[in-house]
């Protein structure tokens, strides 16, 4: 049955997948925004001066990040929009892994699946597939290019497709796989949000998310780039004003589609001690325009009941909130957590500790995280 497995072909696993959206890399960074924020899958594909090849992979967390990298930035967040996308594509590669490695590999689509599992392994975040190419007749008869994505999550679904030849090790648990890795990407909840953008870049890189910590070393949510691609371009006013554990309620608000009053007038009032006025006037124009507006008093406790940073844990199926985070523990079977990952689109599940020091569920302490790219290490080594 591995023989049968290692036969099939990338291109087995891109049948049904739609071609990614493109954007050429002549493009400014602004430009890039407002096309990720026309495009349903909140990531572009994009191509150098040849159509045929691909250079990156850009989302609106990609965008956040960049406007809150320099001072430059912070101060004149316009301008940054205005900069070349090439500027925001080697920022991405100087600032992420540092690997020295693409972190968008093109493979072709006749490449074996031990082969896109090899390059998987090997650093690559995202596969990129030319699946076909489509002739324009009004451009001289002028020939583009079409690719899809492959992800960690796309072979890890792949492979459940024959869970039977990997049932010796689905059933153990996490911990006696040895598959806990210790956190590097944490922050605490007094720190400025500002300081989680370079460990965001990391996140971005490999598919996970930045922890926010209580004194004592417990989880008490995440900053991931899906939160951030969820937002618009103000949200970096919000990371350059508030704390880690402040910027947690915000993305709660931010998720139930209202900013509070006051809660706005902080964030603008720090701005303004901080000579930040582009970001002022970045957040005052989004917001005029924005689906965000001032929540009842009712609405304000209701977030508020939920705790200072208005953190919950989320063990269950369908959608969460941004400061849920998905979790299990040590002794959680290698296939529970690969269903739950599946289930809540993440590519990672946090490891977490409730012993009774730590005063129950409300105080599980943060042990590690389980990756996708550990549990394809897993499977690799069964094949």
């Amino acid at each position: 049955m591995a023989v049968s497995l290692l036969s099939h072909e990338v291109s087995d696993l891109c049948i049904g997948k739609p071609p990614v959206r493109s954007l050429p890399i002549t493009a400014s960074v602004g430009e890039a925004l407002a096309a990720l924020k026309r495009c349903p899958e909140n990531e572009l594909c994009i191509v150098g001066s040849e159509k045929k090849a691909v250079v990156g992979k850009v989302r609106v967390a990609d965008v956040i990040c960049y406007l809150c990298s320099s001072e430059d930035n912070l101060f004149d967040p316009v301008g940054a929009l205005n900069k070349p996308l090439s500027d925001l594509l080697i920022f991405k590669e100087t600032g992420g892994a540092g690997t020295g490695r693409p972190i968008v590999r093109q493979i072709e689509p006749r490449a074996s699946l031990f082969k896109a599992i090899d390059e998987i392994l090997d650093g690559a975040g995202t596969l990129v597939v030319p699946i076909h190419s489509r002739t324009s007749w009004r451009k001289h008869h002028s020939t583009t290019a079409e690719f899809c994505w492959l992800t960690h999550e796309d072979l890890i679904r792949y492979l459940l497709g024959s869970i039977s030849l990997f049932s010796h090790v689905t059933t153990l648990s996490i911990s006696s796989l040895s598959l806990i890795r210790p956190i590097t990407l944490s922050i605490s909840q007094h720190e400025p949000a500002i300081s989680a953008i370079p460990l965001l870049q990391q996140a971005i890189s490999n598919g996970t998310s930045v922890a926010v910590l209580s004194d004592n070393g417990c989880l008490l949510g995440e900053i991931s780039p899906p939160q951030l691609s969820s937002c618009d371009e103000s949200v970096a006013a919000a990371i350059a004003a508030l704390s880690a554990g402040e910027f947690l309620s915000y993305l709660e608000y931010q998720y139930h589609g209202f900013l509070p009053e006051s809660f706005s007038n902080a964030i603008k009032s720090r701005l303004k001690e901080d000579g930040l006025n582009g970001l002022m006037n970045l957040m005052e124009e989004v917001s005029s325009g924005s689906l965000l507006s001032s929540g009842s008093s009712s609405d304000e406790e209701s977030v508020q009941q939920k705790g200072h940073l208005g953190r919950t844990m989320s063990r269950g199926y369908g959608r969460r909130s941004p400061v849920e985070v998905v979790a299990c523990s040590p002794e959680s079977s290698l296939v529970a957590v690969i269903v739950q990952a599946i289930a809540h689109r993440v590519g990672y599940v946090w490891v977490v500790d409730g012993g009774e020091e730590f005063g129950g569920q409300d105080e599980e302490k943060l042990v590690g995280v389980v990756t996708f790219s550990d549990i394809l290490k897993v499977f690799r080594e069964q094949l």
